[in-house]
């Protein structure tokens, strides 16, 4: 399983209230998927009838926070829809993150790798929050490294070396 989302916590703590898309392979076919996940509960994965994803849409993920209070959105801009939950947490609150992730560290290899675009943290742009890159290694095989942020100080790619 593969998944770029975006959420707060993960990097320090340990509770993580996120959202993203998902592949993984059935059958030597890709399945993907949207869901959210409010850490240490299980993912929740959305019906592919009521969000689909295919390789190549462009997805928006916003988290936002009030309190503990989580409002998590994904919206897939190719196709036209938007998932919406709120949900509650006691979490720390350390850390905001754009990401790739695999829990099985097995990561595809993706021509032109995963960009992520639009980021902000508290309103203010990627490039003016200090971030830290982190890379994603594929058991040995392989390295995600992200790329350099934009020049619009919002975006940056990860990519396989």
């Amino acid at each position: 399983m593969f998944a770029p989302w975006v959420g707060i916590d993960g990097d320090g703590s340990s509770t993580v209230e996120q959202t993203g898309v998902a592949t993984d392979c059935s059958s030597g076919s890709p399945q993907y998927q949207a869901w959210y996940e409010m850490y240490p509960a299980a993912p929740v994965y959305y019906s592919a009838s009521e969000a689909p994803v295919k390789a190549g849409d462009h997805i928006t993920a916003t988290v936002t926070r009030s309190s503990n209070s989580y409002k998590l959105d994904l919206r897939n801009d190719t196709q036209g829809w938007t998932k919406t939950t709120t949900q509650s947490l006691n979490a720390k609150h350390s850390s905001a993150e754009a990401i790739i992730e695999s829990p099985t560290d097995s990561y595809p290899a993706i021509n032109g790798g995963v960009k992520f675009d639009g980021v902000k943290f508290d309103g203010k742009n990627l490039v003016d929050t200090s971030p830290q890159g982190l890379n994603a290694d594929d058991g040995g095989s392989a390295t995600w490294v992200p790329g350099p942020i934009g020049s619009d100080g919002q975006s940056f790619s990860m990519n396989r070396q």
